[in-house]
């Protein structure tokens, strides 16, 4: 069976499998003899390879879009911002640093252009990874996946981090490959990153590159001796976090940590420590041609709107015009989003209606003999496979449902499967109308455009063979099949379009976006500190800007947060 395969992602969920096929190395080495080993000067006109040219959807992620763009001509070269080059040069000088700052100052360019330079230039092996499933897929193109997918982890609080490490050395061999042959580990969206797991992550590394030989002063070091890049905006939104921790963001520190004195604190905290290490990015792209709206959004990120902010946001409590593209509505509870959805759809013709059931599929294996066309020499390799499972999922543990490398997890058949449908990435039952306003939830064709979070109305439907045409929002149309979501059990996936009702969706899925112009719920339903914050920086300009509700109130910031951010150097412009 012919059938595309992608992994179920949920960007509320950083336990979920990444993007990555099942096999295959999300690490790339290129050795070239011309490779000149001295790093070149890296000067604010050095220019560097762009990062892929999208199609112009009204959503854009934040890579796609034109942050630290500075068109000389119509080539693909772009030159970043000094911020942006400082950090590139100390990462390519083997220091491991904090990059940080606002949304829309060209974070995942960055990590692009670390990736790009450290491979290419530097013969590095660089792995890319992200918190969420979400921030992931938006960087495929250069083999990112989730940390915990990346690292082999189980997702167990009866096991310890020595023990999780002992069955990745003994079960789990391309993990445990990758944590040896990696140099350089970015990890996206670290606001999302809880103490406990940097703690986990670190006691990993030193255990499994100390048992594959690694000198002592080397497994003595921070993570192995692999050289980490935080990345992300502690602004924003925070990590979801067990019953009974008492430490929520990376950054914090326990007394016993810092009784135990420098050397033994956990690898963030000596990032962050050499204040040189930390980079701030300040240069705003999203908003570049709205200097009001940035500065408005400085002081809504640290929680501090004046009078005349307060004054501003009131003027943009207004629906949106009724001509032209609808904004993307953006609410802070699922509940909210799933009401505005159904209302919608109910305005359209049911007699064009269908629906579509995801359907179970199992993973095989098929040989594949390939030949090196200038060596002549054949290699076999395996081939994922995706068919319908032929029986009934099992809803207790079978003796071939305990492999860490396939089930890390631990889960049976029945719960890995509904751990996936609950994840928001897909709807196990799509009801779809023609009209119907809907987002793409996978990197289709990155080439085009036809990416994560690229919206269209659905223009025909087709039950057999499956197929869903849809205009895109400038005007082109692409053909949507099903695809293939990899469950946290990895032999098991589910079959669906990648595709989600989009009249509305929330703050979380928002993250990562960037809106021409949208329709959000500011009011009394924020629930978190940064949420107001995330939903408002999606927005290039205050003109593109339109809110059902506004509460002063419900733009904050976590105290804690304020507090990290001086420390670092990331401050608030002044009013």
């Amino acid at each position: 069976m012919d059938t595309k395969h992608h992994s179920g992602l949920d960007d509320e969920d950083p336990t979920d499998i990444c993007c990555s096929g099942a096999g295959e190395e999300t690490e790339h080495v290129e050795n070239s003899a011309d490779t000149d080993p001295t790093p070149p000067q890296i000067t604010s006109s050095h220019p560097l390879q762009h990062p892929p040219v999208f199609g112009l959807t009204e959503i854009q992620e934040e890579h796609m879009d034109v942050e630290g763009e500075k068109e000389k001509d119509k080539d693909a070269s772009i030159l970043l911002s000094d911020d942006q080059i400082r950090a590139l040069g100390l990462v390519l000088s083997g220091q491991s640093v904090l990059i940080t700052g606002p949304g829309g100052v060209g974070k995942t360019v960055l990590i692009r252009q670390i990736y790009e330079k450290a491979v290419r230039e530097y013969s590095k092996v660089v792995a890319v990874t992200a918190l969420t499933g979400a921030a992931a897929c938006l960087m495929t193109d250069i083999g990112a996946r989730t940390l915990h997918s990346w690292g082999g982890i189980l997702i167990r609080d009866d096991l310890s981090a020595e023990e999780k490490a002992k069955r990745i050395i003994r079960y789990n061999p391309e993990a445990m490959r990758r944590w040896m042959r990696t140099d350089i580990l970015v990890i996206d969206e670290v606001s999302m990153m809880s103490p406990a797991l940097t703690r986990e992550m670190d006691v990993i590394a030193r255990e499994i590159r100390g048992y594959a030989g690694r000198t002592a002063p080397e497994r003595a070091k921070p993570f192995g001796g692999i050289q980490i890049v935080f990345v992300g905006d502690f602004f924003q939104l925070p990590p979801v976090l067990p019953r009974g921790a008492t430490k929520t963001f990376v950054f914090e520190v326990t007394d016993e940590e810092h009784a135990r004195g420098k050397e033994h604190l956990p690898p963030f905290a000596q990032v962050i420590r050499k204040r040189s290490q930390v980079v701030v990015l300040r240069k705003n792209f999203r908003q570049e041609g709205d200097h009001r709206f940035q500065k408005l959004l400085g002081r809504a990120r640290y929680g501090k709107l004046t009078e005349d902010d307060i004054a501003l946001l009131e003027t943009r409590v207004r629906p949106p015009p009724k001509t032209g593209v609808i904004p993307t509505r953006i609410f802070p509870t699922r509940l909210q989003v799933e009401e505005m959805n159904e209302d919608q759809m109910k305005l359209l013709d049911k007699s064009t209606e269908q629906i579509f059931e995801a359907r179970t599929m199992e993973r095989h294996f098929q040989k594949m003999y390939v030949t090196n066309p200038e060596t002549g020499r054949a290699t076999t390799r395996k081939v994922p496979e995706w068919r319908p499972l032929p029986r009934p999922l099992r809803v207790k543990m079978a003796p071939e449902d305990n492999n860490p490398d396939e089930n890390p997890g631990g889960f049976t058949e029945q719960a890995a499967v509904d751990e996936l449908d609950k994840g928001g990435r897909f709807d196990p039952k799509l009801t779809l109308r023609l009209g119907a306003q809907v987002m793409i939830t996978s990197n289709l064709d990155v080439k085009q455009g036809i990416v994560n979070g690229t919206r269209g109305v659905v223009r025909g439907i087709k039950e057999t063979p499956r197929l869903v045409k849809l205009e895109l929002l400038d005007g082109r149309m692409y053909d949507v099949t099903p695809i293939v979501f990899e469950s946290g059990y990895a032999r098991l996936g589910r079959e669906q379009f990648p595709l989600i009702l989009a009249w509305a969706i929330t703050t979380h899925k928002s993250q990562g976006l960037t809106l021409d112009s949208a329709e959000i719920d500011l009011g009394m339903r924020i629930f978190a500190e940064g949420q107001a914050y995330v939903s408002l920086s999606r927005v290039r300009s205050l003109e593109g800007l339109f809110l059902r509700a506004f509460s002063p109130r419900s733009v904050r910031a976590s105290p804690i947060v304020v507090e990290f951010g001086k420390s670092v150097g990331d401050v608030v412009d002044e009013p």
